[in-house]
C-alpha cells in the first residue's frame, strides 16, 4: 500500500494539473533512469467528472506534462509495465503499459484510472 507522507497530501490530479496552469513549481522533475521509448510521445485522456479530455505528454527527458503544463514531481521508476511518477505531497501517478505502449493512467490521489490514447487512435474516436 502506498502512502503519502504530507498532512496536506490531499491533491488529486485536477488539482496538479490546475497548480500546473497556475505556473505554480513545487520541485524539478529528475530521473537517472533510462525510459523505454514507448513512454515518450502525446496521450490523451478524458475526465468523466469534469467533461475534459486532457493531453499527456512524456518527454524524451522523462518530463510529464499534462495539457501543455509540466508537473511537478519525479520519476521513481520505470520499465517495460509501468512508469512511476511521485508528486509533491507523496501521490503517485502510474502509466501502465501493455504491448510497449501505455494504456492507462492511474491517478492515487483520487483512486482513479483513465485509458490513454495515441493521438491518432483519440483523433478517430472523436470523430
Amino acid at each position: 500500500m502506498i502512502h503519502s507522507n504530507s498532512r496536506n497530501a490531499n491533491f488529486s490530479l485536477r488539482q496538479l494539473i490546475h497548480h500546473a496552469h497556475a505556473g505554480k513549481r513545487f520541485f524539478h522533475i529528475s530521473s537517472a533512469a533510462v525510459a523505454p521509448d514507448f513512454y515518450t510521445g502525446h496521450w490523451y485522456f478524458s475526465d468523466k467528472e469534469t467533461k475534459r479530455a486532457h493531453q499527456l505528454e512524456i518527454t524524451e527527458q522523462l518530463g510529464i506534462l499534462i495539457d501543455g503544463h509540466q508537473l511537478p514531481g519525479k520519476i521513481v521508476q520505470i520499465d517495460n509495465q509501468e512508469l512511476l511518477f511521485l508528486d509533491k505531497y507523496g501521490y503517485h501517478l502510474r502509466i501502465d503499459a501493455s504491448n510497449q505502449q501505455p494504456v492507462s493512467l492511474y491517478d492515487e490521489a483520487d483512486n482513479r484510472v483513465y485509458p490513454v490514447s495515441k493521438a491518432a487512435d483519440w483523433d478517430q474516436g472523436q470523430n
